[in-house]
């Protein structure tokens, strides 16, 4: 027969390899949202400027660290990764202004989605429970007609600023004839 001091020692090791399972998947998911945090404020703490003049953040390794980060995520079922192709999207930089501003709006608080220029593609690592409603943002908005949709005319914007005229005036300061 086996000595009690064996039998004790494999029951603790197997116990400590059911806790270990158990708790490790959290501490995994944890920690990588915690790289997450500290490599998102160490890539926005300070822009740099390009040669050209424009304004950049990080560098390469902390956004292949960020990556990485992102993809372990998706691996232990925290984050899902998508990639859309919005072949409806015209190849402009107002069209993806625009529609960068709408992901903006829609998700304000998700950090982790990149729309690549001039490939239109929407990469997207976030929450599980957030991918049906990207689903239904990029089928509302990846539309041959988003210009006509989404985006209003610089003249559109500048009439819904302009104050209304009062009941009874015209534009040029006089009065209308049903005034007088």
């Amino acid at each position: 027969m086996k000595s009690p001091w064996f039998i004790a020692v494999a029951v603790m090791l197997v116990i400590a390899a059911i806790i270990a399972f158990v708790v490790s998947k959290p501490l995994q998911i944890e920690y990588h949202k915690y790289a997450l945090e500290r490599l998102h404020e160490e890539i926005y703490a300070e822009p740099t400027v390009t040669s050209g003049g424009l304004l950049g953040y990080g560098d390469g390794d902390q956004f292949e660290r960020q990556e990485e980060h992102c993809r372990r995520l998706a691996a232990l079922g925290y984050f899902f990764h998508k990639r859309y192709e919005m072949e409806h999207l015209p190849d402009t930089g107002e069209v993806h202004s625009a529609f960068w501003r709408l992901v903006q709006k829609e998700f304000p608080k998700r950090r982790y989605p990149t729309l690549s220029y001039p490939d239109n593609v929407l990469e997207v690592w976030d929450l599980a429970e957030y991918q049906p409603k990207w689903d239904a943002f990029v089928a509302k908005h990846n539309v041959p007609d988003f210009v006509a949709r989404f985006m209003t005319r610089t003249e559109d914007r500048e009439q819904a600023h302009a104050p209304e005229p009062a009941v009874g005036s015209v534009s040029n300061g006089e009065s209308s004839p049903r005034a007088r």
